[in-house]
């Protein structure tokens, strides 16, 4: 498609009705969580996102810096964790609305900015306004992309994903440097959004962009006669600048999460068993094309979730479909050869990247993919299904290049030869679909063999669900067919807008149930909450899960999602009493980044009998814990009981230590396992001695001791201590490599105490200490990020420069 600079100034990129149109879908399909009164909730919405983003938000209204989040494991960095997404500016919502509102505004709106991207990329590659619009319907409404608004920073890094391939061709069409300032700017947008995952995808994705689409998209006259080996060459190079550009305009978040990452245990790899969870079962690719084919989850789980025997847990993606139009528009699109041929290789490209994207999200269930999650770097990024997503974009491009193909000109039928196989191919997958419309519903025997076949079971319910789902496909697919055939006859211009507007309706059909909500007051405070924190004091909480199974689901008075969330909500599972300003420590980790001293004392305090493990939470500062009945100490006073899954019991541990404490003895080691098993010992006592790795040891009696403590910030403390002997400030947080330590206005060594915890050692008198947290690597990262705005401000200007000089401006780089 040879697209010149006079075609796009032809072509504006938005229209007021597609925008209007956009906006129109986008607030219907989101009127509960908008207007409704209602809220997200589904899998990490509310267990991480949800209170990071309010933290973030309390946080800067306060005055305060994210470096570091002391509610979370002991504490822990937060503008590390680009989950966190502590740079993304849609924080600024929270200045406007309240929490949940503006929670849910942050998400909708990304929604309707992938539709603008996929619509503007469409403009940008030459397609007409309807193609166009059919792009961005294709793109963000289909099952994938709106799943993902569960899963908060792949979500946004996703919409994304259009626009920078938007102002990256754009880059190769004009040679205009805005659109290289464009493109590494939303680059840069799209690492904030916080998903490696997705910008990995991306940057390979425009690797292959680059070294194929300029060999024919090609719109600056100083290029016509440039070799295509030299094309590509210097389609690779742009390349290479664009990633340098967006890492350095990033650094400032991507260094310090790269410190956070090597300090974690993802660079040794994460389990096989933990890498593999929740793949796409090759059984549930039908869903492509059948709504709802796993059922529900937004009802009664056991009953209506029948996909139970593809993924026993919820689903990572709620919905995988996009709709028997879109498949067959994608379809066309290969087929496509007028009015201007993509080529091959540009074609192979998009196919190949949405068969990688299949294929790898099936996981351990295609032979001789799953070897390769054992190995780095596959062995770094969980759960398959995120690999699905690669399917997304070259969906989108290749369904908008086949409508053109099939509706270029809207007063000449089908030219006959050149569309004969494709709606031959139409047709008998519309016979084979009538088929088995049928067979389901006059064939009862068939129907429950396939069902058990695929879902090991059989009920009415599945029956009427599938038969919705099957009667849904039916009419979208023979309604598309006799719009082909219609045409095939008789053109006419408005037969390209109603094929947009059938696969408009058919995926907003479809997209009810991809979300489900609560109520807004799931997140009001719940009594357990308030009673620990009226115990709490300056300690922490621990939470004991219960045993997988320890009632099952359906014995529950409601077994849907939502009663398990709001059991969830009441007994503070997970990591949740943080959302109440609660603070935690041995809990399952938050997306495997914590580091790894502090993930093997979850795991040894996991596996270790109570008995042993009263050292460590004294240490540890823990002063309430929650554990199901027959699992908690027996030793310690009961403050109260409360019911989920099961009767779980709040107990008063009343040794414990202040957040700062000081001993004036300490043991070293030279083995660190030794220390852990030290730890976990009932020979310890950490009022006396802190444990040391190395060489440095010092013992002393008890002496008199005197500790004014005082946290100025989320990163910042101080305490004067006044002792008779030399010994040990111990401070109760978790270690990091970016803490610093003065006393007395002088900076010396912090010492890591008890394995995961930080000390520093004072002589005898009265000394002022200061604790600081800063993101490690955070001012070499700023650094980065500053010289890359002056060396890019330089060229600009010089190239600016050159320009009000005559100089021809689409020269190359």
């Amino acid at each position: 498609m040879k697209i010149t600079t006079d075609a796009l100034r032809r072509f504006p990129p938005l229209r007021r009705p597609e925008l209007g149109l956009l906006t129109l879908t986008v607030l219907i399909l989101f009127y509960r969580p908008l207007f409704g009164g209602e809220t997200f909730f589904y899998r990490d919405i509310s267990v991480q996102f949800y209170p990071q983003r309010l933290r973030l938000a309390r946080w800067l209204q306060a005055g305060e810096l994210p470096w570091w989040d002391p509610l979370i494991q002991g504490g822990q960095p937060y503008w590390s964790n680009v989950v966190n997404l502590p740079a993304y500016p849609t924080i600024g919502f929270y200045w406007v609305f309240s929490p949940i509102t503006a929670f849910n505004v942050e998400l909708v709106v990304h929604v309707l900015w992938a539709a603008l991207g996929a619509y503007w990329l469409g403009r940008c590659l030459g397609f007409s306004r309807t193609a166009s619009l059919l792009s961005a319907y294709v793109y963000a409404f289909t099952g994938p992309l709106l799943s993902l608004m569960n899963l908060m920073s792949i979500f946004i890094s996703m919409t994304y994903w259009p626009w920078v391939l938007g102002a990256w061709h754009r880059w190769f069409l004009e040679r205009r440097r805005r659109w290289l300032v464009a493109s590494v700017t939303l680059g840069a947008l799209q690492v904030l959004g916080g998903s490696p995952e997705v910008m990995a995808m991306t940057t390979a994705f425009l690797l292959g962009w680059a070294l194929l689409a300029p060999s024919q998209f090609s719109g600056s006259p100083r290029r016509e006669g440039v070799r295509p080996i030299l094309r590509v060459w210097q389609g690779a190079v742009h390349w290479g600048l664009w990633v340098i550009g967006v890492l350095g305009v990033t650094a400032f978040q991507v260094l310090p999460a790269l410190y956070q990452f090597l300090s974690s245990r993802r660079p040794q790899g994460i389990p096989y068993v933990v890498v593999t969870t929740w793949p796409i079962h090759p059984k549930r690719l039908p869903e492509l094309v059948l709504p709802e084919f796993m059922g529900r989850i937004d009802k009664q789980f056991q009953r209506d979730f029948w996909g139970q025997a593809l993924d026993p847990t919820l689903p990572y993606l709620t919905s995988i479909y996009v709709g028997a139009p879109t498949l067959l528009l994608a379809l066309a699109g290969l087929r496509a050869r007028r009015p201007d041929p993509w080529p091959w290789p540009l074609k192979g490209w998009l196919v190949t990247t949405a068969l990688v994207g299949v294929g790898f999200s099936l996981g351990p269930h295609l032979p001789g993919v799953a070897e390769l999650y054992r190995y780095p770097p596959w062995n770094w990024f969980r759960f398959p299904s995120k690999y699905f997503l690669l399917t997304c974009l070259p969906l989108t491009l290749l369904a908008a290049r086949g409508l053109e193909w099939l509706m270029a000109d809207d007063h000449e039928p089908f030219p006959r030869r050149s569309h004969r196989t494709f709606l031959t191919v139409s047709w008998i997958f519309g016979a084979a679909w009538v088929t088995v419309w049928a067979l389901w519903r006059f064939v009862p025997a068939w129907a429950e063999r396939w069902a058990r076949w695929t879902f090991h079971r059989w009920d009415p319910t599945m029956d009427q669900g599938l038969q919705r789902s099957l009667t849904h496909t039916l009419i979208v697919t023979l309604t598309t067919l006799l719009l082909f055939f219609y045409r095939w006859y008789r053109p006419r211009p408005w037969q390209k807008r109603l094929l947009v507007a059938i696969v408009a309706a058919d995926l907003f059909a479809a997209a009810q149930h991809v979300n489900v909500y609560a109520p807004r007051n799931l997140y009001q405070v719940p009594d357990l909450a308030i009673l620990v924190r009226n115990h709490i004091g300056l300690g922490r909480l621990v939470r004991i899960e219960a045993p997988p199974g320890t009632i099952p689901l359906e014995q529950l008075p409601e077994p849907s999602v939502l009663y398990r969330r709001i059991l969830d909500m009441e007994s503070l599972d997970f990591w949740l009493g943080t959302l109440y300003d609660i603070p935690m420590i041995f809990h399952r980790d938050v997306g495997g980044v914590q580091n790894r001293w502090v993930s093997d004392l979850v795991r040894d305090f996991l596996n270790t009998p109570w008995s042993q493990c009263r050292p460590i939470l004294t240490a540890a500062g823990v002063t309430v814990l929650i554990a199901p009945q027959g699992m908690g100490p027996p030793d310690l006073q009961v403050l109260g009981r409360v019911r989920a899954y099961t009767d779980y019991y709040v107990y008063k541990h009343e040794e414990a230590l202040p957040p700062v404490y000081f001993v004036s003895s300490s043991r070293s080691f030279q083995d660190p396992q030794t220390l852990l098993q030290t730890l976990f010992s009932s020979s310890w006592d950490p009022r006396r001695e802190v444990l040391l790795l190395g060489s440095r040891q010092l013992t002393s009696s008890p002496c008199a001791h005197r500790l004014e403590y005082r946290r100025a910030s989320n990163h910042r403390m101080d305490v004067t201590v006044t002792t008779d002997c030399p010994g040990y400030v111990v401070f109760s947080e978790t270690w990091d490599p970016g803490w610093k330590v003065l006393v007395d206005r002088r900076p010396v060594p912090l010492l890591r105490a008890n394995h995961a915890f930080m000390a520093v050692e004072v002589s005898a008198g009265t000394h002022h200490v200061e604790w600081s947290y800063t993101p490690a690597g955070l001012p070499v990262g700023l650094g980065l990020s500053l010289l890359t705005f002056i060396l890019g401000g330089v060229r600009w200007a010089r190239y600016r420069r050159l320009d009000t000089r005559g100089t021809l401006r689409g020269s190359p780089m």
